[in-house]
């Protein structure tokens, strides 16, 4: 059998090395997401993913909670959770709310030390609150797992999906620290608020429309006097003694 030509050898496995390391290379130069999550989880509880879940939105929720409620139930499916429409056939309630913060601030100028004037700093706050059914339903609304970002506005305003994906990448666990997804990934699953109603949102009844009542036909008015009758043996003027039509 004749050697392999070593020259041609060397070729392949160069032209494989760079292929190889262009993977790695586009890999690690997709854009990445992280951000500061906590979760915490109740002891002797154990969600599955697996688990059916409804979603709740209370009745006193707010336009940014049924926008984040909206997101969280059309998310749950593509992170591997099971996601049911009653909360009867579930076995956990799931329910989120989207809280706007105003922190208070120390705004010192340059050089002058802690003195300063006293200012505020817009937050969000979005957590996601895990019930069980059995309370759920009795009124005993203590969660079993929450799991909560705050920060800036702007990132949930740039990129909503990627942190309502990693709120339920902590699902059933605990957790405290920069939680990172692929953000190419969770931006290609956006969708806008308005293609479905928010989970457990109630649609307003649709009214039929209100015909108009019959309109009787007008009476006429008596005159307060008799109608004038002519004169049958006064004859009709001639054309000459009619006034002129101006």
């Amino acid at each position: 059998m004749k050697a392999p030509n070593k020259t041609l050898l060397a070729c392949l496995t160069a032209a494989l090395l760079t292929v190889l390391a262009s993977g790695c290379a586009s890999a690690a130069s997709r854009p990445q997401f992280s951000a500061h999550i906590v979760a915490w989880l109740t002891p002797n509880y154990t969600p599955r993913r697996d688990d059916a879940i409804a979603i709740d939105l209370a009745p006193t929720a707010s336009a940014d909670d049924q926008a984040l409620t909206a997101r969280v139930g059309r998310e749950l499916p593509r992170s591997g959770l099971h996601a049911v429409d009653h909360v009867e056939s579930a076995r956990w309630v799931l329910q989120a709310t989207a809280i706007p913060l105003a922190q208070p601030i120390l705004r010192s100028p340059a050089g002058t030390g802690n003195d300063g004037t006293l200012g505020e700093e817009q937050s969000l706050l979005l957590r996601l609150n895990l019930y069980s059914v059995t309370e759920f339903i009795n009124g005993e609304r203590v969660p079993i797992w929450s799991a909560a970002y705050l920060g800036a506005p702007e990132r949930y305003q740039q990129h909503p999906q990627a942190l309502v994906r990693l709120l339920l990448k902590t699902y059933g666990i605990a957790f405290n620290g920069n939680a990172q997804i692929d953000l190419a990934e969770a931006d290609a699953a956006e969708v806008t608020e308005t293609a479905a109603p928010a989970p457990g949102a109630v649609e307003p009844p649709v009214e039929p429309p209100v015909e108009p009542p019959p309109v009787a036909p007008a009476e006429s008015t008596p005159l307060p006097y008799p109608p004038v009758e002519p004169d049958a043996d006064t004859p009709a003027p001639s054309e000459a003694e009619r006034p002129p039509q101006v």
